[in-house]
């Protein structure tokens, strides 16, 4: 195995994916790329899946990478006044949070093992994007978690990962 590809939503599920990923990576001396594709939701309910899911995470410990006021000017954020942001400011702010879910999947993943992980925002629709980043690499094995961030968490099989598993052609390992 010489490439492995693992889509990140920031999701438990996808930290699972990443550490499991990372160690196959590693065990296999292969390269790895993680995967972020923008979140196409409202921005409002961008804030509010960086609320529960980026922030607790960030201040678990010290981050380079976030001054403490870019955390405070985005937490005061009123959702009317995203809705009256530019597309600009929309853009940056969802590059800002996939490049904050990246930078924390790469640090997972040298912990678990991985040596200089690669990592790729993309946009578009989520399955599309990820088995468009694993042709790229010329991936060997495309990792995902079983589920992600999304609404309809019951299912036994997400909605992404389910459509990655379908439309892969190489293998896939969906981790739970």
């Amino acid at each position: 195995m010489k490439s492995i590809v693992v889509a990140t939503d920031g999701s438990a599920a996808a930290d699972r994916a990443v550490g499991a990923a990372a160690e196959l990576a590693a065990a296999q001396g292969a390269k790895l790329t993680i995967v972020n594709v923008q979140d196409q939701r409202t921005l409002s309910e961008a804030k509010e899946h960086f609320a529960e899911v980026e922030l607790p995470k960030t201040f678990e410990g010290p981050d380079e990478d976030l001054p403490n006021e870019a955390r405070l000017a985005f937490m005061r954020l009123d959702p009317a006044d995203l809705t009256r942001m530019s597309d600009r400011h929309t853009a940056f702010m969802r590059q800002y949070l996939s490049d904050s879910i990246l930078s924390r999947a790469s640090k997972l993943a040298t912990q678990a093992g991985a040596v200089e992980p690669q990592v790729v925002s993309a946009t578009g629709e989520v399955a599309k994007a990820v088995l468009s980043a694993a042709e790229t690499a010329d991936a060997d094995l495309i990792v995902v978690g079983r589920r992600g961030l999304g609404t309809m968490a019951e299912l036994l099989l997400g909605s992404v990962s389910q459509k990655i598993l379908h439309k892969a052609h190489t293998n896939v390992l969906a981790v739970a």
